[in-house]
Formats: structure tokens, C-alpha cells, sequence
């Protein structure tokens, strides 16, 4: 258990022996560190960077009430010239419960312009922490970060912050979603589906044919990942895509295969019948190779 002398070092002249007693802090409860809180918060402005960043990280492992009481004063560490200690603030920011981390959201955004990709990505992980509400007010800023330059690890956070807005604020931040399903990044463009399947059903219409264009992509996640967002659909609209999708009953992906039959199950019967009775004889023929007897058989079922 760390002693009152722990504590002490905290106002050594050594800075590694500041950082010792910090990490040696650490190892308390949040109610047992709360008592040293006032002692650690000075050493925010520390001299020493690997002092502020033990410090940060320190304070971080106190209760939700302890941490709220001296965010305010982890905040300037925001604009730290460092990198590490930028990301130890908003680190320590996210644990913070919602209602007081939408007071420092608008500092918290304000890193998405940092020029370490670290920090951008922490703090849209943070920002994951908002309510929907609070982080539709911010929407538009975060949006910005998601240009055909960023790197994986970013786009994938912007959009994975981006499905934690109410759908109807989602919809008008549709378009820059859309342009990532043509990143080069795999998981990118996975991520984008994830989040456009989010849309309203209405909304999610007017983007199907940019939605079905990766039905041929190379990666069978992204396919996949296609046919569950067209399943969003008014079957209407599915109706409509109905060809790109009977064509992924012969993926090489037996996982795809089997969600384009899920999607090809919402499709209006009378589409089948009128439209499509003999697309369907010609895929049912070859699906029992694919897909086994028993789905072929489903699928002359379901054109009774």
C-alpha cells in the first residue's frame, strides 16, 4: 500500500521520482487516491513531460464524482506540447460520465485537427461517449475528418462515432458516408455500410445503388456487409435490386450466400412471379450445389 511518504515524493526535485510516486499512487483505490487529489493536480503543470502524462494518467483512475471536480483543470493539457500527454487528457476526459464530458465536447473536437493521428483517433473515441444528442451537436465537425486521406484508423473512428447519432441527424451527414465505400481500406468501407445501415429506411433508399456497386467488392466482409444494408429497405426498393442480389447466391463466400437468400426472403412474392419467376428457375437449379437441397427447395416454395 503506497504510504503518506509516496505521497511526499511527489514534491522531489527528481522527476523521476515524481513519476514513481505517481505510478505507485496508482495502485489505489479511487476513493483512497481521492484523498491525494489536490496534492497530484499540481503537478499538471509540472515542468517535466513524462511527469504531466503520469499525472493525467493518475487522476484518470479516480471515481467519475473525483474526476469531474478536477476536469476542468486537465482540460489546458488539451493543447500540450506533446502528443502522449494531448491523448492522456482526453483519455482521462472520457471517464467522465455523459452529462460532464458534453461540457468539454467542444475542446474534445477541437483535436480532431491535431496533427498526431493518436490524438484524433482518442478523441473520437471519446466523443463515442457523448449522448446522441449532445453529439449531434458536434456532427459536422467530426464529419470533416472523414476525407478520402485519412488513414484507417481514423475514417474507421469518425464512422464508428457517426452510427451513435439519431438517425434522422445521420441522414444529413449521408453523402461524405457514402463517398467512403470507396476507400481503399477494407474495414473503411465496411465501416461505412455499418453506419449507413443506421439511415432511416427512406434515406437509406436513395443511397442503395452506391450501397449494391460493392456487391462485387473483393472482400467477402464488405459483400456481406452490402446485402445487410439493402435488407434495410422497404421491399419496394429491394424489389428493385433484385438481380445484384440473386447473383450473390453464387458468391464463393457461403456466408454471403446466405444473406443474399435472408435478402432475397424480403422481396414482395408478386416481385418474383412477374418480374423475375425465371431468373429465379435458372438460380434455383444451381443453388442446390451452393446452398444445399433444402434452400433450393425454399426457394421454389416461396414462387408458389
Amino acid at each position: 500500500m503506497p504510504s503518506e511518504a509516496t505521497a511526499a515524493d511527489l514534491c522531489d526535485a527528481q522527476a523521476h521520482v515524481r513519476v514513481a510516486a505517481l505510478q505507485k499512487l496508482q495502485e489505489l483505490s479511487s476513493s483512497e487516491l481521492a484523498v491525494h487529489a489536490n496534492a497530484i493536480v499540481q503537478l499538471l503543470n509540472d515542468s517535466d513531460v513524462f511527469v504531466r502524462s503520469a499525472t493525467v494518467q493518475t487522476l484518470q483512475n479516480l471515481s467519475q464524482r473525483d474526476l469531474a471536480t478536477v476536469a476542468a483543470l486537465i482540460v489546458p493539457l488539451l493543447d500540450d506540447t506533446e502528443d502522449f500527454v494531448r491523448s492522456d487528457a482526453v483519455q482521462a476526459l472520457s471517464g467522465l460520465d455523459t452529462a460532464d464530458l458534453a461540457t468539454y465536447a467542444a475542446r474534445i473536437v477541437a483535436r480532431l485537427e491535431d496533427s498526431a493521428p493518436h490524438v484524433r483517433s482518442a478523441a473520437l473515441t471519446t466523443l463515442q461517449k457523448l449522448r446522441p444528442a449532445d453529439l449531434a451537436t458536434h456532427a459536422t465537425a467530426i464529419v470533416e475528418r472523414l476525407d478520402p486521406d485519412a488513414s484507417e484508423d481514423v475514417a474507421s473512428a469518425v464512422l464508428h462515432t457517426l452510427q451513435k447519432l439519431p438517425p434522422p441527424d445521420l441522414a444529413t451527414h449521408a453523402e461524405p458516408i457514402v463517398m467512403a465505400l470507396d476507400h481503399s481500406e477494407v474495414w473503411v468501407r465496411a465501416a461505412a455500410l455499418l453506419t449507413l445501415r443506421k439511415l432511416p429506411p427512406s434515406d437509406l433508399a436513395t443511397h442503395a445503388p452506391a450501397i449494391t456497386k460493392l456487391l462485387g467488392d473483393k472482400d467477402a466482409h464488405v459483400r456481406s456487409h452490402a446485402l445487410e444494408a439493402l435488407q434495410r429497405l422497404p421491399p419496394t426498393d429491394l424489389a428493385t435490386h433484385i438481380r445484384v442480389i440473386l447473383a450473390r447466391l453464387e458468391d464463393a463466400d457461403a456466408y454471403v450466400r446466405s444473406v443474399a437468400w435472408n435478402a432475397l426472403q424480403k422481396v414482395p412474392p408478386s416481385s418474383f412471379l412477374e418480374k423475375h419467376k425465371a431468373a429465379m428457375d435458372a438460380y434455383r437449379s444451381r443453388a442446390a450445389a451452393s446452398l444445399g437441397e433444402g434452400i433450393a427447395d425454399g426457394l421454389q416454395l416461396d414462387q408458389r
